[in-house]
């Protein structure tokens, strides 16, 4: 980062307006020398900067470019990042008659094997365009609230309150509203018709999570793709349609149930999405008649039972290690005994 872009940038740069003035600087932050060349930051770094939307920097950027504050750098000083990641370099166009000492200025680019800007390369640039004005700026506004005051007398033009129903204010106090029986039609259909309990509606399914539920269809292809394990993602109505017509093309093929759902659950723990391997393992299906033998086989085989021998009911001795132990006994019994260093004490 160089002092002078942001010295120009924030005193001295032709800008129309705040947002303006903030992209600026973050690209004069980035500058990679004193001539204001080669910022790069990306577009939602510069709207975090700016507190903006991206899309109303990208806006910012292009009406600087126009009126000539920025340009487009030297592209290939990002190309160390991904080209989808990579994002557009730019070059602040600092006039050259701003710059207080060019000479050092242009020292710094030869350094770094780039000629030196002239005044035709870095020309004034214009001033910003006037922001234009209010119609109304300067105007007193008016305090009249237009029709929020209706006046009460009829002959000025006012309107009046409806009538209030069968209730009315009387001095000395209020009568709550009701509403006299007599005032109800004698034939009226409320009165006369008897109540019908209401029928309850049938459910409605949302089309992004499944259709019918499985309890209720007695279609087998059905039961079998609504009771298939699908983590949290759970297929839409037209995705869960194709599951059920694969089903059934799978049972016309002969494949049962059973082989079916081990075939389409193997092996999925690493999958990010089980609904898609079901509809490729359906659309790919192997000839059913090997797999379905196989686990034909399984689910009739019974695995022997271990039968563990009786315990006895006493365990003999070891005799060896008696006769070690007794052994041992004897030879400590049979050692001399050693002096002994017990302290003399008298005795009666």
């Amino acid at each position: 980062m160089s002092l002078d872009p942001m010295l120009w940038a924030l005193k001295d740069a032709p800008v129309a307006d705040t947002l303006e003035r903030v992209v600026l600087v973050t690209l004069a932050e980035r500058c990679a020398r004193a001539d204001g060349c080669t910022a790069f930051p990306s577009r939602d770094t510069i709207a975090e900067t700016a507190l903006a939307d991206p899309k109303t920097v990208q806006r910012v950027l292009r009406r600087l470019e126009t009126r000539g504050l920025i340009g487009k750098g030297d592209q290939s000083a990002a190309r160390y990042l991904r080209a989808d990641r990579r994002p557009t370099v730019w070059d602040l166009l600092i006039p050259y008659s701003w710059f207080p000492n060019p000479e050092r200025m242009n020292a710094e680019r030869a350094q770094a094997g780039l000629p030196p800007l002239t005044r035709a390369d870095r020309p004034d640039i214009e001033s910003a365009p006037e922001r234009k004005k209010r119609a109304d700026a300067g105007k007193t506004r008016s305090k009249a609230r237009g029709d929020s005051q209706s006046p009460r007398d009829e002959g000025d033009g006012g309107t009046t309150s409806p009538e209030r129903g069968d209730y009315e204010s009387h001095t000395g106090g209020l009568e709550a509203p009701r509403t006299s029986p007599k005032n109800l039609p004698s034939d009226s259909p409320l009165l006369d018709a008897a109540p019908t309990p209401a029928t309850p509606a049938a459910a409605v399914v949302p089309d992004e999570v499944g259709g019918e539920d499985p309890s209720t269809t007695d279609d087998p292809a059905t039961a079998f793709v609504d009771a298939l394990p699908y983590g949290r993602q759970v297929p839409n109505r037209s995705t869960r349609e194709r599951l059920i017509t694969r089903t059934r093309d799978a049972y016309a093929a002969g494949w049962t149930p059973l082989a079916l759902k081990r075939h389409l659950t193997d092996d999925t723990r690493s999958a990010k999405s089980l609904v898609a391997v079901y509809l490729h393992r359906l659309a790919e299906l192997p000839d059913p008649k090997a797999v379905v033998a196989s686990v034909a086989a399984d689910a009739t085989y019974t695995p022997p039972t271990y039968n563990a021998p009786a315990a006895p009911d006493a365990v003999p001795p070891n005799v060896a290690l008696a006769a070690a132990r007794a052994a041992m006994r004897e030879a400590r019994d049979g050692r001399a005994r050693g002096r002994d260093h017990r302290p003399w004490m008298p005795t009666d």
